[in-house]
C-alpha cells in the first residue's frame, strides 16, 4: 500500500490516508515524532507489518506524551505516573518504556521528589517524621529512599516544628486542668508523627503555663459538675471522695482538690446544709 496523503491536524499531528488496491483509505493520526522517524511521506510504500509498527510506535508516543502531560504541573512518582497510565488502560510494556524513558529524561526521580517532599513539610506542615514517612510510603516510595530523605528532619527541626505547633494552639480550655491540657497536646504531638520523647522535648521549650486563677477556675467548673453528678447518689465522706477522685483522673492537685471540697463544704454549710 502507498502513502496518498497526508493532512495537518492541530498540534503537530498529522492523518494518514493509504491507497490501497485503488481505494483510498485514512488509517489513523500520528505525531511529528513518529513521522519523522519513518520517513512518511506522500507516495511512500508500506507493507501491512511496517504499517503496524508505525501506530504501534504511535501508541506509545501518545502514552509518553500523556505522562509528560501529567508531570507538566507538578512532581509525580514513579508509582503516581504509573498508576494514572493504568488506569487509562494502556499496555503494561508501553507503560514501561514510558516510565523508563521519563526516568531516563529526570522527569521522574523519586529520590529528588522524597527530598523536596520532606523539605516541604517540615517548613509548611506540623507534621511529624512518621506521618511523613506513611505520606511517601502511600505515594510508593522505596523504603530506603523514604529513609534516607527523612533522615533531613532532625532531631532540632522536629523540636522545632512542634514546638510552634504547641505554641500555636496550647490554649486552655474553660474545664481543663494544666495537666490535662499537656496530654493533649502531647497526645496531639504523637498522632501527627513525632515521637514521645520529641514532643515531650517541646513541651519543655515552649514554656506553656497556667496562673492560679486559670487553673482554680478549671478545677471550680470540673468541680460543679462533679457535685451535681454524685450528690444525687452519695453523700458525706463516699461524696467527697466521689468529688477528688474525678478531679484527680482530670489532672488537678491534690492540694487544690481538697481546697475546693474545703470551700464548697463552707458554702453548703452557709445555706444550712451539710455536703
Amino acid at each position: 500500500m502507498r502513502i496518498s496523503k497526508i493532512t495537518v491536524q492541530k498540534k503537530d499531528r498529522y492523518h494518514l490516508f493509504v491507497e490501497d488496491e485503488g481505494t483510498e483509505q485514512y488509517i489513523g493520526s500520528v505525531g511529528e515524532e513518529v513521522l519523522l522517524k519513518w520517513n512518511i511521506h506522500k507516495g511512500k510504500m508500506l507493507s501491512s507489518s511496517d504499517l503496524k509498527r508505525i501506530l504501534e510506535e504511535e501508541e506509545k508516543a501518545k502514552v509518553f506524551q500523556v505522562a509528560l502531560t501529567y508531570l507538566q504541573y507538578q512532581m509525580r512518582t514513579e508509582q503516581e505516573v504509573r498508576n494514572y497510565l493504568f488506569k487509562k488502560e494502556y499496555e503494561d510494556t508501553w507503560i514501561d518504556e514510558a516510565i523508563t524513558k521519563l526516568k531516563k529524561l529526570r522527569y521522574i526521580d523519586d529520590v529528588e521528589y522524597a527530598r523536596l517532599f520532606v523539605s516541604s513539610r517540615m517548613r509548611l506542615s506540623d507534621k511529624g517524621p512518621r506521618f511523613i514517612r506513611e505520606e511517601l510510603k502511600q505515594k510508593g516510595i522505596p523504603e530506603e529512599i523514604i529513609e534516607e530523605a527523612i533522615l533531613r528532619y532532625d532531631e532540632e527541626e522536629q523540636v522545632k516544628v512542634a514546638s510552634k505547633f504547641l505554641r500555636k494552639k496550647g490554649k486552655q480550655k474553660s474545664n481543663e486542668s494544666y495537666q490535662m491540657m499537656k496530654n493533649r497536646l502531647l497526645a496531639s504531638l504523637e498522632r501527627k508523627g513525632f515521637s514521645k520523647s520529641i514532643a515531650i522535648k517541646a513541651w519543655e521549650q515552649s514554656n506553656l503555663s497556667f496562673t492560679k486563677d486559670e487553673e482554680w477556675s478549671a478545677l471550680y467548673k470540673e468541680g460543679k459538675k462533679a457535685l451535681n453528678k454524685w450528690q444525687r447518689k452519695y453523700d458525706g465522706f463516699e461524696l467527697k471522695q466521689k468529688i477528688k477522685q474525678t478531679l484527680y483522673r482530670k489532672g488537678f492537685q491534690l492540694e487544690d482538690i481538697e481546697r475546693y471540697i474545703e470551700q464548697v463544704e463552707k458554702e453548703v454549710e452557709e445555706n444550712g446544709e451539710k455536703i
